[in-house]
């Protein structure tokens, strides 16, 4: 694998995700492939080479590198709508402290 490609396969791809959109997305030949939504920025979905299919909701530590990340729940056990709700009033930040 060139530097290149692996890049690309790390940045996450942005668009408007939907039950439809979720289920057709593609499963990553290694790793994990992070899809963030165009409705709620924080929120997405990270689909892993092994079809597991997780919400996320991520938020950056001041000054830190890296975005944190945390698990809203299974693509499989909780609904999109119940997901993005989560997510508006989540911060990772928030669950990391408590």
């Amino acid at each position: 694998m060139n530097e290149n490609s692996k890049d690309e396969k790390q940045t996450p791809i942005r668009q408007k995700l939907t039950e439809i959109t979720i289920r057709n997305l593609a499963i990553p030949d290694t790793g994990q492939r992070m899809y963030l939504d165009d409705i709620v920025p924080s929120f997405g979905v990270r689909i892993s080479a092994g079809g597991a299919n997780t919400y996320i909701v991520q938020g950056r530590v001041r000054g830190g590198e890296h975005p944190a990340r945390l698990k809203l729940g299974r693509v499989s056990a909780v609904t999109l709508i119940v997901a993005r709700e989560s997510a508006r009033g989540s911060s990772p930040l928030d669950r990391e402290s408590a």
